[in-house]
């Protein structure tokens, strides 16, 4: 480990469980340091980021709690690739990692003080952060360093995907932009234009199907794993800006405004909206690797909702502290 990564944070936090199939808002120069309490937990285990620098877990999905603060930046995505190594990124150009399962945290150096929307791993190397003024950072060696990529734009980036099967990368952002890369990451191109509307998630299944979602409803689908984009004919009632798709490509949520929660089950052909929650905005959504049907769609003001259905229907979990939540790991 560099010098530059030996400040660390311990924290309570109880592991990753693995990625999902392109690892989200799974998600520095700038933040603060602080610590946590409490030495290591097992393997395992949900979390979340708050805009408030803290991370929460659980060692059940049930019961969530604050296992510390690593940075005072605001943190706004979260990615892990297994039950060790995960990463978060947020404002001021902050990326944390850990490689301990959550036991500690260390800031990774990015050299920008851009916010950071969105962070994704292909494997515990390979990663891309995107943010504010179309700001795209590269890792190849599981965040000790970070490189700045040329983006071509300068609009602001709000979603991006790795794919863990082929070289393919995707970022959204602001006005409809969306970028490709061939070669993981280290290149972009434009794609061509789909819509003129801000998109703030994308994701790709390892079946092939991708969705990237966002303001007014928007939708926009591939069924060729990226190569062809195009809006689905169906429009969500409200501003959406998370998403997660299984493997299999079967099912899908997006969450977004009003506490929207937008479920498909049959590729994205078809949509329906699921009632749960009290308004509250959501801004992220995740389902686990491990437990067939868990999931959890959280937001502001402490929102925070469980199934075990697959999404079909969701009930209250106890939040603690009246928190925005801002990301959840597909465990």
């Amino acid at each position: 480990m560099t010098p530059l990564r030996a400040s660390l944070f311990a924290l309570f936090i109880l592991g990753c469980g693995g990625s999902s199939p392109s690892p989200s808002p799974m998600t520095g120069g700038g933040g603060g340091g602080g610590s946590g309490g409490g030495g290591g937990g097992p393997s395992g285990g949900s979390w979340l980021t708050t805009k408030s620098g803290a991370v929460w877990s659980s060692p059940d999905g049930l019961s969530f709690a604050s296992r510390g603060r690593p940075t005072d930046a605001n943190l706004l995505a979260l990615v892990c690739v297994n039950h060790l190594d995960g990463w978060a990124a947020g404002a001021a150009g902050t990326i944390i990692g850990t490689h301990d399962g959550g036991q500690s945290w260390a800031i990774e150096p990015t050299q920008v003080t851009n916010t950071l929307n969105a962070i994704a791993f292909a494997d515990p190397r390979i990663g891309l952060a995107v943010g504010d003024g179309g700001i795209v950072l590269r890792t190849t060696d599981g965040g000790d360093s970070w490189s700045r990529v040329a983006s071509g734009t300068t609009l602001d980036l709000y979603g991006v995907a790795l794919s863990r099967l082929d070289h393919q990368a995707w970022i959204v952002g602001r006005d409809g932009v969306m970028l490709r890369s061939a070669d993981q990451g280290a290149s972009f191109a434009a794609a061509a234009p789909i819509a003129s509307t801000t998109l703030r998630a994308v994701r790709v299944s390892d079946a092939g199907l991708g969705l990237a979602v966002g303001d007014g409803g928007l939708l926009v689908a591939t069924r060729d794993g990226g190569t062809r984009w195009q809006p689905l004919g169906v429009q969500a009632p409200a501003d959406l800006r998370s998403l997660t798709i299984s493997d299999d490509g079967q099912r899908a949520l997006a969450v977004g405004a009003g506490g929207l929660i937008w479920r498909s089950t049959d590729a994205a052909l078809t949509w329906t909206r699921v009632d749960a929650g009290d308004g509250r905005a959501l801004a992220a959504i995740g389902f686990s690797d491990e437990v067939a049907g868990r999931g959890w769609a959280v937001g502001e003001r402490g929102a925070l909702l469980f199934t075990s259905d697959d999404g079909a229907s969701f009930a209250p979990l106890a939040a603690p502290a009246d928190v925005d939540f801002t990301a959840v790991e597909d465990l």
